[in-house]
């Protein structure tokens, strides 16, 4: 998968708006009880996981091959050497990503964001490492940094969105939603939004 996004760097943005799409179905789903609408919206998103696919074949931090764990332990290494080598801080962070290793890898991603505020990606790399441990003030606080570096950025928006419904603020996820879903700069995820405010009517009590 990782030489997949290397290759088409365009679907990126996509991969990380549908990881937030999934942790929004973690929470209504934990929280809002089992009614029908919590199942249909549960099943929607679980044929595209890999869990589905079996437990034993699911990425884990479990199953990080020996060779990435030489490679991690010698970019640790170099980063200590040099603080500021931006290049290995986010390479570092990409790859502690990738072995999900989310705690660590947050801590690298801001390292590298104080010294590169206005790498966009990374922004959305750190948000999602932080949502994967349910810290949502540090995942709202993060797109909301975002924001102020990329204004009506659709998939900043997209996630804020997502980051407010997992905190029980519905409304709010409604509304931003709303605005994302009417932009016209990327369709893909205005798409997603749409699809998000529908679900989310569900959960909102007459």
């Amino acid at each position: 998968m990782i030489r997949f996004f290397k290759e088409h760097p365009q679907y990126y943005s996509i991969y990380l708006v549908a990881s937030f799409f999934l942790f929004v179905v973690v929470w209504f789903s934990t929280n809002q009880g089992a009614t029908q609408a919590t199942e249909s919206y549960t099943s929607y998103n679980s044929q595209a996981s890999p869990s589905s696919l079996g437990a034993d074949f699911s990425p884990s931090a479990l199953n990080v091959t020996r060779s990435t764990t030489k490679q991690l332990d010698a970019l640790r290494m170099r980063v200590v050497e040099s603080p500021e080598d931006t290049m290995h801080v986010v390479r570092l962070a990409r790859m502690l990503q990738n072995a999900h290793q989310p705690n660590e890898a947050s801590k690298y991603f801001k390292h590298y964001l104080a010294l590169r505020p206005e790498n966009r990606q990374a922004w959305l790399d750190l948000a999602q490492n932080l949502a994967e441990l349910k810290r949502w003030e540090e995942a709202q606080k993060a797109m909301e940094s975002m924001l102020t570096h990329f204004p009506d950025d659709p998939s900043g928006l997209y996630n804020l969105g997502a980051i407010y419904a997992n905190q029980a603020r519905i409304e709010e996820a409604r509304q931003i939603w709303t605005q994302v879903a009417t932009q016209s700069s990327d369709l893909s995820v205005a798409e997603m939004a749409a699809s998000s405010i529908d679900r989310l009517k569900s959960f909102l009590k007459p």
